[in-house]
Order: C-alpha cells, then sequence, then structure tokens
C-alpha cells in the first residue's frame, strides 16, 4: 500500500557481499505523466540500473501512472500525508542514498525538503535532478514571459531562490538538463551542478512503410499553453486541403473541450482533423510511423520528451523556440515559429507540405543528432552520479 518497489535486475549486486544499493526515490506525477513522470518510468524500470533497486514515491495527489508491463497506482495526499508516506519508505528500507527529481516551480520546495529530511533520517547522501528552464526557476517564467514582476512577487522569489540554494547546498550532488541552464543558475546565486544529464529517449528503427507526406501529427495536452489552440486558427487559414492531421491527446478541463468541439464545429478543414485521445503506450508509435512532422507550437516547456520522441521517430518538426527546443533540434531538423505567431506557423506547416523530400532529410537530421539522449547514455549518467554520491567508506566495503 502506498508503495512501489522496482527491483531491476537482481542478480547483479553492487558489492560481493552486500545487498544492491537501495535508492529511495522522490518524483513528480502530472497528467497524463507529465515530462518527468515519463523520464521516471523510462529509466527507472529498465534493465540498465543493474547495480541498484528503487522505492518510487510519488508525489502528486491522486495521478494513476502506467508503468511497462503493469498498471501501478500511486496515491499520495498532502505533505503531511506524504511526509508519512516517505518515513514509512525509510524505515522498511532503509535507503543507501535519498533522490529527488523536482521540477522548477514550487514543488521543488516541499519535495527537496522531504528528500532532505528522509536523508538525514537514513543517514544517507542526498541527490537532486533539477528539472527548471534556463528562463527561469518559477512556473510562469517557463514561459518566457517578459513581464515585470510586482514588489511582492519579488519578494516571494528572492525568498524562493534563497530556500532553493539552501536546499541545494545539502545535495552530496545534483544535475541540471544543460550547460546552458546550469550557467544561468550559478548568475542568480546557486552552486554549480555536479552534473549535467538531459532528459532520454528510447532510439527507435521506425517502420516507415506507412508513412504519408501529407500526414502531421500533434502530441500532448490540448490546451493553450502547449499552442493547440494556436494550431487549429494556423489550420483555419492554411491554403493546402491536402493533409492530415492526427492529434493525441486530450483537453485538461471540460471549458477547454467545449471550445474545441466549438471550434472543430466551424472549422474549415474539421474533416482532416482527428482527435484520438490519449494514447498510452506503444499504440502511439503507429501514429508517429504514419507521419512526416511533429507540431508543437508550445508557449510553456522546458525539455519536451515528445520532441526527443519525434527525433527518433525520424520526424521533422515544428516548434518554438521554448525551454530547450532550440539546442535540441539540430540545423535543419524542422522549423521555429515565435509562440503566438499563428501566421508564421501556418506558413511553416505549408512549407512542409510542399517539400516533401526536405520533411525527410529533416528527419534524417534528427534521427542523427537524438542518438545524444539515448537511453543508455542518460541511464548511464544517472548511475554514475547516484552511485558517485556514496561515501567511500561505503564504496569500499
Amino acid at each position: 500500500m502506498g508503495k512501489e518497489v522496482v527491483v531491476v535486475a537482481p542478480e547483479r549486486i553492487l558489492y560481493s557481499d552486500r545487498e544492491q544499493c537501495k535508492v529511495l526515490h522522490i518524483t513528480p506525477v502530472a497528467p497524463p505523466f507529465g515530462g518527468l513522470a515519463n523520464q521516471t518510468g523510462l529509466l527507472a524500470t529498465t534493465l540498465l540500473f543493474q547495480k541498484m533497486s528503487f522505492t518510487i514515491v510519488r508525489s502528486n495527489p491522486e495521478r494513476v501512472v502506467e508503468k511497462p508491463g503493469a498498471l501501478s497506482r500511486f496515491f499520495s495526499a498532502w505533505p503531511v500525508r506524504m511526509h508519512q508516506i516517505v518515513s514509512s519508505a525509510v524505515k522498511e528500507n532503509s535507503p543507501d542514498i535519498v533522490f529527488v527529481r523536482a521540477n522548477g516551480d514550487i514543488s521543488f520546495l516541499r519535495n527537496v525538503f522531504l528528500g532532505y529530511v528522509a536523508a538525514k533520517k537514513s543517514k544517507a547522501p542526498l541527490v537532486i535532478h533539477m528539472h527548471a528552464s534556463r528562463r527561469g526557476f518559477w512556473h510562469d517564467r517557463k514561459a518566457g514571459s517578459t513581464d515585470k514582476s510586482g514588489f511582492v512577487k519579488r519578494c516571494f522569489d528572492s525568498l524562493g531562490y534563497k530556500l532553493v540554494s539552501m536546499l541545494l547546498k545539502k545535495a552530496s550532488a545534483f544535475s541540471q538538463l544543460t550547460v546552458e541552464i546550469d550557467q544561468y543558475y550559478q548568475s542568480v546565486g546557486l552552486r554549480p551542478a555536479t552534473h549535467v544529464i538531459p532528459n532520454a529517449v528510447l532510439l527507435r528503427n521506425p517502420d516507415l512503410s506507412s508513412r504519408e507526406s501529407n500526414q502531421f501529427l500533434f502530441v500532448g495536452r490540448l490546451s493553450r499553453e502547449k499552442g493547440f489552440f494556436d494550431l487549429l486558427e494556423a489550420l483555419a487559414i492554411l491554403e493546402n486541403s491536402d493533409w492530415v492531421l492526427d492529434v493525441l491527446g486530450s483537453p485538461v478541463s471540460n471549458e477547454d473541450n467545449d471550445l474545441i468541439q466549438s471550434i472543430l464545429k466551424n472549422h474549415p478543414h474539421r474533416k482532416q482533423i482527428r482527435l484520438h485521445g490519449t494514447i498510452k503506450g506503444d499504440a502511439k508509435w503507429e501514429y508517429f510511423d504514419a507521419s512526416s512532422f511533429l507540431i508543437l507550437p508550445t508557449h510553456l516547456e522546458v525539455f519536451p520528451n515528445v520532441i526527443l520522441e519525434a527525433m527518433a521517430s525520424g520526424l521533422a518538426v515544428i516548434s518554438t523556440p521554448i525551454g530547450e527546443i532550440e539546442s535540441m533540434l539540430p540545423e535543419g531538423g524542422g522549423a521555429l515559429v515565435p509562440p503566438g505567431d499563428v501566421e508564421a506557423l501556418s506558413k511553416s506547416i505549408s512549407s512542409l507540405l510542399k517539400d516533401p523530400e526536405e520533411v525527410n532529410a529533416m528527419g534524417v537530421r534528427n534521427r542523427e543528432k537524438v542518438t545524444e539522449y539515448s537511453l543508455e547514455s542518460v541511464a548511464s549518467m544517472f548511475e554514475d552520479m547516484l552511485l558517485g554520491s556514496l561515501p567511500d567508506s561505503v564504496r569500499d566495503q
């Protein structure tokens, strides 16, 4: 109850006379899975962590998470209940390492503080993976807003950064997603990261036999922040009518759902826009393999996994230069348009529809670049960071 234990490759041990290294892993969950939760599922359930076993505590309340091979549910209510769950995990499993994977918003303070308490109780090193944008730590800055905050907000931001700085100093090791992100946080007074570890993707050998040059894909929440409403508007002014858009994802609210249905009812290309809802597991690859490019006109992003998945599938990409997207894509891997620029988005779609040979070339460039983010490579980075945090006295046993 309330705990999920993932034991990986139990025949392998860390020390000749010990069990595997035990890791208490605190990680968020966001609907439907969220980028960070997706990475947890991808990494912690692989056979690549042969020297460690994981007890995973998911921090967001009332979320359902699907892992490969099994449907596992973890409900954690508010911080008091979560503290009880973490304390129970410490008592029952006596972890060698406490590992916190945290978003760059207010939940960072809660999750890392709980990890710090757990590390103190178990006398284990605290390791943090920080999933925050180079544009700033708090939620609204991930979108790249240039609006100046008011006095009260600046005060809370300053206090927040002091708390973040204090918690990071308690960690034996912590990682950022990119060098540029780490440089930004050093500039606002945070300690340098000990490691730089990007998001990972499972490399694919896509079946391209059913790929259509006029078929493209949107994957994500059907919300304003993901640019879905911008996309509908851009498609409405598209002159070319020989295309199909597959949409994988669901609205975040009844209000958004009603608005989407209202827009589609009067949309000039409504029959070409196919809504499939949220597709779980490997079923989504059917749509990736049938499409030529991915569209993600997002306003709010850090390091989107769906772009890595598109690159691994040999797709060209149309997106926005938000978060790390611009650095993820190689030169000539797609098109970047300003967030909210519907006309530019429509022109980019039209351009890719007219030049299928260049779209294929973009996909090839993306597949070459995405090897930098392979699951094997990133898992090895995490393993080095986690095992490297152990004291010499423990490693020498």
